[in-house]
């Protein structure tokens, strides 16, 4: 599951609250690799990207295009990074104990 930082969090706590074992029963990913990921039980794993470089990068082509008149042709790619942290499981592996009965 991807979520967003608010709802990956929500939803750490709820299916803690089920029974559910995270990362054993279910993998939780959250975007933007904020402080707080890194405290949450488990240390949830996020998709860190660069938000400064990407408000530089708008920033810019909007004054490009002020000045020119012209909308960029090509569309711009940026980077992410993946922060795993404990509330993933392996790709592909098997987890690490079973599910309560």
């Amino acid at each position: 599951m991807v979520a967003f930082r608010a709802v990956a969090g929500a939803a750490l706590r709820s299916w803690s609250l089920d029974g559910a074992a995270v990362p054993d029963d279910v993998s939780v990913v959250g975007f933007d690799d904020l402080d707080l990921c890194e405290y949450v039980t488990p240390g949830l794993t996020t998709v860190a990207q660069d938000v400064a470089g990407k408000a530089i990068t708008a920033m810019r082509m909007l004054l490009d295009s002020v000045e020119t008149g012209e909308l960029p042709e090509e569309p711009v790619t940026m980077g992410v990074r993946l922060v795993e942290r404990e509330s993933t499981a392996p790709v592909g592996g098997q987890p690490a104990r079973r599910r309560r009965p």
